[in-house]
């Protein structure tokens, strides 16, 4: 399940990317404006994909365990230029996470230490260098279709990012694969996108 926290991570680092297309829509006066972020899928091999999506549905387990965040760190491939961002957020948190699932859905109760960090390395046209907050806990609901083809993070609390003066919360997420490619790769923030829904609660 760390692979799962991992990929949540990954998944705001790459929504940060300057490949990323960003649409910022919901109504007029809204407190916290919908950022569709929709990440290239050439940004991200389907082979990377399977790996996230087989390792995180090993580690699937009826009822509540406990994860160590070092034992599935080490199972995943982080670019280089990310590695010592991706540490410092490891080191931040407490040493295991909480896991709770029923079928193919889980709860992931993350704790440690609220902080704010600039993803270096990344700038966006306009708006500059992006950043993320998260919180002292962090709740990811998701799930893993049956096909082991798809990756749903339905609902998230305590991740949230800013881009130039609009701070808004990382909600949900979407990997999914086909035969030959990655089809869909979604990060959704803010209210009146695609998530937060129920569909992964049990």
């Amino acid at each position: 399940m760390k692979k799962l926290l991992a990929f949540g991570l990954a998944g705001v680092l790459l929504s940060s990317s300057a490949f990323a297309v960003i649409h910022i829509g919901g109504q007029e006066g809204e407190v916290n404006p919908r950022f569709n972020i929709d990440i290239p899928t050439d940004s991200f091999t389907r082979d990377q994909a399977i790996e996230v999506i087989n390792t995180l549905a090993k580690t699937i387990k009826e009822g509540e365990t406990k994860v160590v965040f070092a034992d599935v760190l080490s199972e995943i491939k982080i670019p280089g230029e990310f590695q010592s961002l991706v540490q410092k957020i490891v080191d931040s948190r407490d040493e295991s996470a909480t896991v709770l699932c029923e079928g193919r859905k889980c709860k992931i109760t993350s704790s440690g230490e609220a902080m704010t960090f600039k993803v270096d390395g990344v700038t966006l046209p306009v708006v500059g260098t992006p950043s993320v907050s998260l919180g002292k806990a962090i709740n990811i609901f998701a799930q893993v279709s049956e096909d082991g083809q798809s990756l749903e993070v339905c609902r998230m609390e305590g991740i949230n990012i800013k881009i130039g003066f609009i701070n808004t919360p990382i909600e949900g997420a979407k990997l999914e694969v086909d035969s030959e490619a990655v089809k869909t790769l979604r990060v959704d923030a803010g209210g009146g996108g695609d998530y937060p829904t129920a569909n992964c609660d049990f």
